[in-house]
């Protein structure tokens, strides 16, 4: 039996869908940071059968974990202080407003958009990415430099991507009614 050692201060984030723990090392960014992590795959588990276990040794305030809410919100995330369970945190994805997707759609339908206009554009800050060798390489074979810099970039903000599709989709969506809204109004004044 394997056994991993009890933190101090930290998180254990139990009951990860099989196989998805690495994943999510890379969607809360603990490769960036300098702290203590045990990623535990495929254990046993009475509810799921199989799950991934990730144990966090850091700051209770180092972490952004509403990204988890995205991914998974069955994740379950037990805060450790002074090597207790002092709360368990409960995912949940966060919420948007009617109101604020409506006048995000608004605004899009008074500027004259349509909805193929409506999407998320990610802006990529590519100098992040670029180092002198990068460039050189970039120089003989921009498609594959290019790719490697779009791949990183989402590997890194997956989660970030996700949220911003949601939230578009949800600004698109409403946009199409109001559009038929609009339309029916236009027929209904044409009948008159």
């Amino acid at each position: 039996m394997l056994n991993v050692g009890a933190l101090t201060e930290g998180f254990v984030l139990d009951h990860i869908q099989a196989g998805c723990s690495l994943s999510i090392y890379h969607d809360l960014k603990l490769d960036q940071l300098d702290c203590c992590v045990a990623i535990i795959k495929n254990a046993r588990s009475n509810k799921m059968g199989k799950k991934d276990i990730l144990k966090v040794e850091c700051d209770i305030d180092t972490l952004d974990l509403d990204v988890l809410g995205f991914i998974d919100h069955n994740i379950t995330v037990n805060v450790i202080k002074d090597g207790d369970i002092v709360s368990k945190k409960e995912l949940m994805l966060p919420k948007i407003t009617r109101s604020e997707i409506r006048n995000q759609a608004d605004k899009y339908y008074e500027a004259g958009k349509t909805a193929e206009e409506i999407f998320f554009r990610p802006e990529v800050p590519v100098a992040r990415y670029f180092s002198d060798r990068c460039y050189l390489l970039f120089l003989d074979n921009k498609e594959w430099v290019a790719e490697k810099v779009a791949r990183q970039w989402v590997l890194e903000n997956a989660a970030y991507i996700s949220r911003q599709r949601i939230w578009y989709g949800c600004i698109r969506n409403e946009f199409m009614e109001i559009k038929k809204a609009a339309e029916r109004q236009k027929q209904g004044k044409q009948t008159d």
